[in-house]
């Protein structure tokens, strides 16, 4: 399934935290294997915020210049 992910990078590094102007992806979760097993959106949305933010630990942020935050995720229905 296709979803739409609205998100925004954050530079924690910077005192205080900058953002970046919100940005549009769509992903395609049957894709890729970060998503198995996500049954809802909340699944879905904390997924893509791991494989962003966490690919090589869940201990540590990946970038903590860019780490994603996700503002909202929905659906794209195929007709």
């Amino acid at each position: 399934m296709k979803y739409k992910f609205v998100t925004v990078v954050v530079n924690l590094l910077d005192d205080p935290p900058t953002f970046s102007e919100a940005r549009t992806d769509v992903i395609d979760t049957q894709k890729s294997r970060a998503f198995d097993g996500c049954n809802s959106l909340q699944e879905v949305e904390a997924a893509y915020e791991a494989y962003c933010n966490y690919q090589a630990s869940p201990n540590r942020i990946e970038n903590p210049s860019a780490k994603v935050k996700v503002l909202s995720v929905e659906p794209i229905q195929v007709s």
